[in-house]
């Protein structure tokens, strides 16, 4: 009678692990009530890496020494001593590693790190901007009215 209590340890040890052999379920992020993905929430960019690849860099691995240059660029931009600081200009971000390494954009493929744009969208914010009518975009520094006529 022995073997009898041996079996029901045994077994009662593969019920209580069976658990762990489950097939691993994959991420669902949480849904509108539309159906479209939830990405409400606070966002924020603390990382440096620009989406495109900056003028003079051709590869997608940068140094420190090249980090360091950027966000000098980025801390201190071009212009005049009485230009205003930019009042969205965070000090506190900083190249972050990415998969270990300090990228020069974000964007990988294709290899140029720039956004391959088709011609036909190249030039339709110029098209786009000459549609709208003079009236709307004319500034002149002069308050007008519908009296002024």
């Amino acid at each position: 009678m022995r073997p009898i209590p041996s079996i029901s340890l045994v077994l009662l040890a593969l019920c209580a692990t069976a658990h762990a052999a489950e097939a691993p379920k994959t991420y669902q992020a949480p849904r509108l009530p539309d159906g479209h993905a939830d990405l409400e929430g606070n966002w924020t960019i603390s990382n440096l890496t620009p989406l495109e690849r900056p003028e003079g860099f051709t590869e997608l691995e940068i140094t420190a020494a090249d980090a360091a240059r950027l966000k000098a660029e980025y801390l201190d931009p071009p212009g005049s001593p009485n230009q205003p600081d930019d009042p969205g200009l965070d000090r506190n971000r900083s190249f972050e590693p990415i998969r270990g390494q300090l990228r020069s954009s974000l964007i990988i493929d294709p290899n140029d790190g720039k956004i391959p744009w088709k011609d036909q969208y190249r030039t339709k914010p110029l098209a786009l901007r000459r549609s709208v009518p003079r009236a709307l975009c004319r500034f002149d520094g002069r308050a007008t009215n519908a009296a002024d006529g």
